[in-house]
């Protein structure tokens, strides 16, 4: 393949954002109508979570008359994910051994997000997730070639910025790890997701990707 040519293709092109944030989310409503199980799911107080407004009525009142006024409180509830890539680095030295572990998501209302597990030298364990959603340059970091590599006791295993692409358009990474997901299960594409796929995913061999899914269930 000529990467010079890849390359030049890729920096020609342009992320289309809201395109891809619509094939997420036709993806995770696929994944969702096949109850395929949820890798993980994050509890009400980490980064991601869905609200709802309720009515309660006051603790004391209710106990005591089994009634009181009203009030509207904010219920939260961790959502549940599904993991499209992942980024695993760390020490393996004794005394100090640790490692991390960052993760890019499709969360169960169609979001992508990333957040970091980290385990530290005492086997304990801690996760930071800030909740937002995954940027234009994590997304970015999903075009790029997935790399081992082990420096004395330290090892990589990801993708990094400096790395080779894989694809020659922007974002079209993020796109064919959706598509894993559905193919993973062996699900059916719905024409109208089927038609999003290709118009998200540039890259000629997602797009066969996608012919192969569509003869599967056409023939």
């Amino acid at each position: 393949m000529d990467w010079s040519r890849v390359s030049d293709q890729y920096g020609q092109s342009t992320l289309d954002r809201q395109r891809l944030d619509r094939y997420s989310k036709a993806i995770a409503e696929t994944l969702k109508v096949a109850h395929i199980p949820f890798h993980g799911t994050f509890s009400s107080y980490e980064g991601y979570y869905s609200t709802e407004t309720v009515q309660v009525r006051n603790g004391v009142l209710r106990r005591l008359f089994g009634s009181g006024p009203l009030r509207q409180v904010e219920e939260r509830t961790g959502l549940g994910y599904w993991t499209i890539d992942e980024t695993h680095w760390g020490s393996l030295k004794s005394q100090a051994s640790h490692s991390h572990r960052d993760y890019w998501i499709l969360l169960e209302d169609g979001r992508l997000g990333r957040f970091l597990r980290n385990r530290h030298h005492d086997d304990t364990f801690s996760i930071r997730c800030d909740g937002n959603e995954m940027s234009d340059d994590d997304v970015l970091l999903l075009d790029r070639k997935h790399v081992i590599i082990e420096k004395g006791w330290d090892f990589f295993e990801g993708r990094k910025r400096n790395t080779r692409l894989t694809v020659s358009s922007k974002g079209a990474g993020c796109s064919r790890q959706l598509t894993e997901l559905i193919k993973e299960h062996e699900l059916s594409l719905p024409v109208a997701i089927r038609k999003l796929a290709i118009e998200t995913e540039l890259d000629s061999r997602i797009k066969q990707a996608a012919d192969a899914i569509h003869e599967n269930i056409f023939g």
